[in-house]
């Protein structure tokens, strides 16, 4: 992914954990660095898992016989 989409995509979940009030990682600073690491993987993870299914779906259906 290109760096200036991740960082926007950073900034979008910065924004959506303030707005729902989640607490920051260090209350001192008011930095959301871990958790915005956390939602990222879970997102790359996700879409892995979502294109793994989509490919499979598509070769499944390249495998039946046609009629």
């Amino acid at each position: 992914m290109k760096e200036s989409a991740q960082a926007k995509l950073r900034m979008l979940v910065k924004q959506i954990l303030r707005k729902y009030k989640y607490p920051p990682d260090d209350p001192a600073t008011g930095e959301y660095t871990v958790s915005v690491t956390k939602v990222l993987d879970q997102a790359e993870l996700l879409a892995e898992y979502r294109n793994e299914g989509q490919l499979a779906k598509e070769c499944e259906f390249l495998k039946r016989p046609w009629d």
